[in-house]
């Protein structure tokens, strides 16, 4: 009902089954045909073999051209592309979107190896905003690293509503290993820290 009450195109997420019978790929795109307006998902499973077989079963079901795959997993992107996404959506690549392209050229124009030393690159990036913002203790708490992030990026974006917040000791820690990441080859630093 949420999809046909807007003419909007319509993406749904698609997680991996956690409780409850399991659905299969297939019934699940059977059921989205009855939205008239459902345009694809973001998978946000790390099952890269179910996303295979969503990516193959869009010909069979949808014709070819309707459906859109998106990925979640930000330290899978390039494996999703590999598997048949088109795209990806993910916390970090409001932070990477540079590298990200260069990873995706990379792997278009049929370079795999660059394109997964740009993935191993950006992982690095990523575990440094996982590793600084807690997210052992509290998981998926990687919203205050971003956020910091793009304060020094100049966009005033205030911090996240609740958990932990860096000390200036703490995030002094998190900025020299940020700019030491950012200072290997593979990533680009559209963050301005070896300005």
């Amino acid at each position: 009902q949420v999809g046909e009450a807007s003419k909007l195109p319509f993406y749904v997420y698609y997680f991996a089954p956690g409780g409850g019978e399991p659905f299969s790929p297939r019934d699940f795109l059977n059921a989205m045909k009855k939205v008239p307006n459902f345009e694809g998902i973001k998978f946000t499973a790390k099952d890269f073999s179910t996303l295979m077989e969503i990516a193959d079963l869009k010909q069979e079901i949808y014709g070819g051209g309707k459906l859109t795959v998106l990925t979640g997993p930000d330290d899978m992107a390039l494996g999703g592309r590999a598997m048949g996404a088109h795209g990806c959506i993910g916390s970090t690549y409001n932070l990477q979107t540079k590298t990200m392209k260069a990873m995706f050229t990379a792997f278009d124009n049929g370079d795999h190896t660059k394109a997964m030393e740009i993935q191993t690159a950006a992982n690095r990036v990523i575990m440094i905003l996982v590793r600084h913002a807690d997210c052992a203790s509290r998981p998926y708490n990687i919203t205050e690293t971003i956020k910091l992030v793009l304060t020094w990026m100049g966009y005033n974006v205030g911090h996240q509503r609740e958990g932990k917040r860096l000390t200036p000791e703490e995030e002094a820690a998190f900025k020299a290993d940020l700019k030491a990441a950012v200072s290997l080859p593979g990533v680009i630093d559209t963050f301005g820290l070896l300005d």
